[in-house]
């Protein structure tokens, strides 16, 4: 549960950071959009290959991995910000950070997902998965609230605290217990029975196929109207916006909480 938190806090804070600097270096709202698509597209090339790689390697190296690359990623991105204090910034910087850490969401997002079943007793479980889903929007309301006012304060800080999460969630992957992996004299193969098992079970579960579109098609309408939110300021966002932006996140993330979404699902 501290891994969960520790991530999804820092993500939450570093989304709200990070498009506040894009807008203000590139004061064009498309920006944003590529924000989105930097993050979405790693998910998409990536998915059947995250999806295998947790199910044929130990879940919890990773997960240990993914999140020491975005360890990595965002404090190297926090040096630059902080070395670039006097100079002239640019928004190319980002994209590539968020590359990255779309790549190791990829693979650390299913191997969480199949860490829970692992990690708790069978009568255990459904307590674990409601108090994993409470602190998951905890976190999605805390998050982009933190994330203003520290930005409102110093953008420095809000990205040496997002790489400070990023690290306490690497460390704790050390309690997981061990991921299963698969025998070793199972025949490999990724195109077909590895990777795209998943997609022939889903689509031959209507039930489970109905409710994963409902979910996407929420998601996809409460990501719209989160991010029109975030396009009404028309200047250039100063320090005095942090608290602005900080309150229209938090109350999107409650909106989000009461149309019944959760965390994601893989």
């Amino acid at each position: 549960m501290t891994i969960r938190a520790a991530d999804e806090l820092g993500s939450q804070m570093l989304n709200v950071a990070i498009g506040w600097y894009v807008y203000a270096q590139t004061h064009n709202p498309m920006s944003l959009a590529y924000i989105g698509l930097a993050q979405f597209l790693p998910n998409v090339g990536l998915v059947l290959l995250a999806g295998h790689a947790a199910d044929r390697f130990d879940r919890r190296r990773v997960i240990g991995v993914s999140l020491g690359l975005e360890t990595l990623a965002v404090a190297l991105f926090a040096a630059w910000y902080a070395w670039s204090v006097a100079r002239v910034r640019t928004a190319g910087p980002v994209y590539l950070l968020l590359l990255i850490l779309g790549a190791a969401r990829a693979f650390s997002s299913p191997a969480m997902s199949a860490m829970l079943p692992r990690a708790v007793s069978n009568e255990e479980f459904p307590r674990a998965v409601a108090a994993t889903s409470s602190v998951f929007q905890i976190c999605g309301i805390v998050g982009p609230a933190l994330g203003g006012l520290l930005y409102a304060g110093s953008g420095r800080v809000t990205f040496a605290v997002a790489a400070a999460l990023y690290l306490l969630a690497m460390t704790e992957t050390r309690r997981l217990p061990e991921g299963r992996l698969a025998p070793r004299n199972q025949p490999a193969d990724p195109t077909d029975k590895g990777m795209l098992a998943g997609i022939r079970y889903i689509r031959s579960n209507r039930l489970l196929l109905s409710l994963i579109s409902l979910d996407l098609f929420a998601v996809l309408l409460g990501g719209r109207h989160s991010a029109a939110s975030d396009l009404r300021p028309r200047h250039p966002p100063g320090r005095s916006h942090g608290p602005r932006l900080a309150s229209r996140r938090s109350r999107c993330g409650r909106r989000r909480n009461r149309v019944g979404l959760g965390p994601p699902h893989h």
